[in-house]
This record gives C-alpha cells, structure tokens and sequence, in this order.
C-alpha cells in the first residue's frame, strides 16, 4: 500500500518454510501480542494449491516446496511480461500439467524479436524443471536482472569476450569512445602504412617487370621447343600493366614490335638430308638426298613429299624456271657430277671433270666439296689430287662447259662457293685461310683472316654499298664459318672485314645471306641463327635442333629452311630431316637495318 506494506491476500497460497516458523506473535486490534497457529505446509490434503500456469513442477509432484518455487513463478510472471503470452498454455489443468512437467516454454526471443538475449537467459534460467539449475533464491534471480540493467554479464549464460567487451562499452561509455578514437587512428596508420609498403612492393615489382622485359628486348631472342622471347616478352608486358598502366609500359611494349621472330610451320622427320632450299614463291621446300636417303620435294599446299628416285649427297636449288634440281656425284663415273631433276627424274646436265693423271680414286671424289648457285646457273667442285693438292672446277651449268680450274696446291680444301653471277669463286682450307678467284680468269687475292681455325663453310651475299660500282668485287659480301662457330663477313671491295658473329657453339655447317643482304643465317651444331650483317649483332637463336646441314632463305626473306642429319638430343627435339619457320621482322614497328655508321638527324625523309 501506500505506507509500504505488503499484504498477502490469498492466504490459501501461503506456507512455512520450515516447523520453527509455524508460531508467530501477532498484536490484536487492542495492542496485545498474542500467539497465532497457522496451518501446516500442505494446507489442505490431496488439493492442489495455487495457480496452474505459475506453479513449479515440484508443486505438481509434491516434491520439495522451497524459495526456488517461487523462483519459479517469479520466472514465470516475467516470461508473460517479456511475451504477453504464459510460458505454459493448457485449456485445463492436465493441459497445463502436462506442459510443466513435459515441455520446455517457447523461446522468448522467437515470440517477441525485440526481447534481449541475455534477459531471455535470466528468464529462462528461472524456469527451469530442475530446481537445482535455477536461481537459488529470489535474491540471486533479482542479482542476475540488475546485473542485465546495468550492462553487465549475466550468470544465466556464458559471455564470450566480443560480447563482455560491448557491454563493458556500454557501461563506461567515455571510455569505450577514447579507446575507440586511438584504436580508428592506430587501424587508420596501420592500413595507411600496409597500403604504402604494398605500393612500393607493387612499383618494385613493376619496376622489376619493365627491367625483365627491356632485357627480353635486348638481349639476345631466343625460339627453343618451350621458348618463345615475344611472348615471354607480352607476358612480362601483362603482368606490368595489371600492376599500373603508363608511358613506360607502352615504350616497352612498342619496342617489341620490331624484333624478329620465327614460328615453326613444319617438320618433317624420320629421314636424314644433305641439303635445303626454297623456291621463289617461297612454299615449295627442296631437301638434299643422302648416300641412304633420296632427295624429296614438300609441297605445302598437299603437305606430301615427293621423292627424286636418286640417292646421294649434294646441293640443291630451284632453277630459273622453278624446277627442281640436286648436284650429286655420278657413281657410274668417278669424274663427273650429275644435275637431277627431282619432278622428272631425269638429268638434266652431266658435269665432267678434266681426268688429271694424279687424280684419287672415286670414293675421294665422292667425298668432294660440291657447290651450286641458288639458280643453278653455276656449280663448282674440288677434286682430290694423290700428292695431297686439290682441283676445284667451276661449271655453267646451262651446256656444262668448264669455266676454270684451279690447282691448289699442298692445300686442304674444306669449303668453297660461286658468286650468283659466276663472277668469282671462294676457296676455304683446313688453316683458316680464304680466297678468291674471278671468273672466268683474274688474279686471286686472300681476304683476311683471324684465326688458323678449318673454314666449315663459305657463302657469297649481295653488298648494298657497292652497287653502281665499277669494281665487280664491290658487288659482293662473302661469309665465312669455321670450326670454332665463328661467322666472318668480308667486304670484297675493300678486303676487310665487316663484322665477325660470335655465339654459336661448335662447328658452322652451312651459311645463307637474305636477299637484300642485310641479314645472315648460320647453321651446324645445336642451333640455328640469324645475324645482323652491319653490326654483327644476334638477332634470333633458333635452338631447336641438331647437326643441321644445310639453311636458306625464301625470295622474300619471310621463310627459312634447315636440313638436319642426325641429332644427339632427347627424342622430343626434332632430329633428321627439315624445319620450315616462318620469319616475322616487325609487328607494325619495324627496324630498318644495314647501316654500319652513324645516321645524321638532316638525312633522313620519306618518299
């Protein structure tokens, strides 16, 4: 009431704790104490005392009635609070007897979305069937309730430290706001200074890639089974740009347009060949025969291989006209030289050699140095002679006359060849010396030379410099290859060196000049290369391969050919047999080559 006093209305429901408490001293309305007896716990015998929806399951059972009962209904009042429906239903009092004793009350929170966890855990706790899991007292229950109001974790359940540190936040709120300032600017330094170091890992990086792809521009390219330099190159590109886009990226990637590259377009395995060539339209591949193996033609447009029913070693070339044609010695006649034609399967010229009286036998002839032009138009042999000298015999092959012969005498011939125009023949010995001799008649004169390493192989190559020049040797490059994988390029006008090519690794089998003679392939042991006539430098390493023998150029320079031999490399590298590649100079930005000097800003212009 107003005064502060509780009044306990329905007596029915009230009961001792225990015997000490049933006698209790009461006033009457004169003031007098006197003595009260009040009845015994159970009240009436074999009733049920109480409300149904709030009694505990003890009441139900006449088990043990203590303050955890009340507990109980305190439970019970609150879960209708937090609701506004009772924790146990029932239309009658088995019904709802049957709930006590039987079912757990519907979870709070699934009623009411709005009713706290932790105050559901309070509530719940005091509801349950087993008074030993309750609060123990009403006091406890009352504790655990103030402990939610204040924020604080309840016993009712077990806090996690996430869940601790909120409610601490709560409480102490000032606190909770400085912690919470250091904390954003600390986090905001932190991340600051991540995303700085990962900037300067990610430039570094860049920095790294634009480096790697600058070394791909500028060292040597390189083409190999599982190698390609150009994509290598646009990977590194990529990788750069997906880091951070700029102009350094763009004048690295603009660069590696104009470098050469090569894309293998066909292989052809399982026999061995002595020589290659291409035709004038480029397509069309003809490959030497060998002592075991026939000459064979490749068609590209029927990807068959035609063979010439002649075996042997030997040059081969396209005529004029575009037949055909492989120079091989003659086994019937140990001094003269068959020129077969490989469609027809005919001869077209028998090439005699002048019987000298100290001549060797055939099997030496069959061992001879033998050259033909890339036209057939001219061919030239050496003979060896039985005091140790050699005969080298230059042809026309249109009527098969002699153009000269020369003695050489005490000197071991290892390589010649015949300019294009049969102006002037190349000699090459086992010391390193070469030589050149005009045609038909003319002095000869030495070039210089480096070394006293055996020349492998010679080769004659336009001269861009010397063309209108009156002097017939000014027209013309001539390239030497020697044991050592040394490639040197002569000016025969001025009797110098132009450049010396060094990379390859062991002997230089065969040489072929494109035909604007700006660039130089050289073939033997291991691989392929191409080189830049003026600086000598190594444009592509075309490591595919081994003991190549012959190499040469299509027309228009966009094709090369390799015969190979025989190969001690893993089986998965191609071995025996030819390899076309197709030659990419540029990709839109092209490098214009062949000047050995200086370019004067005033002299360059357009058309």
């Amino acid at each position: 009431d107003a005064a502060g006093q509780c009044w306990v209305i329905d007596f029915g429901l009230a009961a001792y704790l225990s015997g000490s408490d049933r006698f209790t001293t009461a006033t009457d309305q004169v003031g007098r104490d006197q003595e009260r007896a009040t009845p015994a716990p159970h009240l009436t015998a074999g009733n049920v005392v109480g409300t149904p929806s709030y009694m505990a399951p003890e009441q139900w059972t006449s088990g043990i009635v203590d303050e955890r009962t009340d507990v109980w209904g305190l439970g019970a009042t609150l879960y209708e609070l937090l609701t506004l429906e009772r924790a146990f239903p029932g239309d009658s009092n088995q019904a709802i007897q049957h709930n006590v004793l039987s079912n757990d009350p519907t979870s709070p929170h699934l009623l009411t979305k709005t009713v706290p966890r932790d105050l559901e855990a309070v509530c719940m706790k005091a509801l349950k069937k087993d008074s030993a899991a309750r609060y123990q007292s009403a006091q406890d229950f009352a504790v655990d309730l103030r402990r939610w109001l204040n924020h604080e974790p309840v016993a009712a359940q077990r806090t996690r430290i996430p869940r601790r540190v909120w409610l601490w936040a709560r409480r102490n709120r000032a606190w909770a706001a400085a912690i919470a300032i250091v904390v954003l600017l600390c986090g905001g330094f932190a991340a600051r200074e991540l995303h700085s170091a990962q900037a300067r890992e990610r430039e570094q990086r860049r920095e790294g890639l634009l480096q790697q792809v600058q070394n791909v521009r500028l060292l040597p390219h390189q083409v190999t089974e599982h190698e390609d330099w150009l994509e290598d190159g646009w990977t590194l590109v990529r990788q750069a740009v997906q880091l951070r886009k700029g102009p350094d990226v763009q004048d690295q990637a603009a660069a590696l347009l104009a470098g050469v590259n090569a894309r293998r377009a066909k292989w052809m395995p399982g026999f061995r060949a002595s020589s290659i060539a291409v035709d004038a339209e480029g397509r069309r591949v003809l490959i030497g025969g060998t002592r075991d193996d026939e000459a064979r033609l490749w068609d590209p447009r029927t990807d068959q291989l035609e063979l010439s029913g002649l075996r042997g070693s030997g040059p081969v070339t396209f005529s004029r006209d575009g037949a055909p044609w492989q120079l091989v010695c003659n086994s019937g006649d140990r001094f003269s030289l068959i020129l077969w034609d490989v469609t027809h399967r005919r001869i077209v010229r028998e090439l005699r050699v002048a019987r000298p009286a100290n001549a060797r036998s055939a099997e030496t002839l069959g061992k001879s140095k033998i050259f033909l032009t890339s036209d057939g138009a001219f061919a030239a042999a050496t003979t060896a002679l039985a005091d140790g000298s050699a005969l080298v015999t230059a042809w026309e092959t249109s009527n098969g006359g002699v153009i000269r012969q020369i003695a050489q005498v005490n000197r071991d011939i290892t390589a010649l060849a015949v300019s294009e125009n049969g102006s002037f023949v190349s000699l090459g010995d086992s010391n390193g010396q070469v030589s050149v001799w005009p045609l038909p008649t003319g002095v000869p004169f030495p070039v210089p030379s480096a070394g006293r390493t055996q020349v492998e192989s010679l080769a004659f190559g336009p001269n861009a410099r010397g063309r209108g020049n009156s002097d017939k040797t000014a027209h013309w490059l001539l390239a030497g290859g020697d044991a050592s994988g040394k490639a040197t390029i002569w000016d025969l006008g001025r009797r110098v060196p132009v450049t010396t090519c060094r990379g390859s690794y062991y002997n230089i089998h065969a040489l072929a000049f494109s035909p604007d003679g700006v660039t130089l392939a050289t073939t033997g042991r291991a691989e392929s290369k191409l080189w830049d006539i003026a600086t000598g430098r190594l444009l592509l390493d075309l490591h595919l391969s081994d003991y190549m023998t012959g190499i040469a150029f299509s027309r228009d320079a966009h094709r090369l050919a390799t015969s190979m031999e025989r190969n001690q490399h893993p089986p998965d590298v191609p071995h025996e047999g030819m390899l076309v590649w197709d030659l990419e100079y540029h990709r839109g930005v092209q490098s214009l080559r062949g000047l050995d000097g200086q370019i004067a800003h005033s002299k360059i212009c357009f058309a």
